[in-house]
């Protein structure tokens, strides 16, 4: 991403990442899903997501941003060790069945753009509302 915005508004975008995530769980699979600020998304208080951003900026201007967005989509529970286990999920484990991994993407990416757009037209109240919603 080249966002044209202030390096300070990078770290936001985490924020429309996880948004974007919490939305499409919902949508498509009618789970709670909530951001654990800045940069996870838990379900029934256990980490679902994480949310990383790799970004280079020169002075206060923005270069590059590199966002990277880690989903247990269909993650078998019992690969994981103990330790992990205990404050992880999957969306398929919450719902006791496979997710449609590209329905799943599809949908992310519809509305990452969705947020994105907001985020780069500075529409960062709407954002924020969104996520306190």
């Amino acid at each position: 991403m080249r966002p044209q915005v202030k390096s300070d508004k990078t770290t936001l975008l985490s924020l429309v990442a996880a948004l974007s995530v919490c939305e499409t769980i919902i949508a498509l699979n009618r789970l709670s899903a909530a951001i654990k600020w800045p940069n996870d998304v838990r379900i029934n208080g256990k980490k679902v997501a994480g949310i990383l951003l790799e970004s280079e900026a020169d002075g206060n201007k923005i270069d590059f941003v590199i966002l990277g967005i880690g989903i247990n989509l269909n993650t078998d529970l019992n690969l994981l060790s103990p330790e992990l286990r205990s404050n992880s999920t999957s969306v398929s484990h919450e719902l006791n069945q496979s997710v449609d991994y590209y329905a799943f993407l599809k949908h992310l990416f519809l509305t990452l753009d969705r947020h994105y757009i907001k985020f780069i037209n500075q529409c960062i109240n709407s954002i924020l509302s969104e996520w306190k919603n």
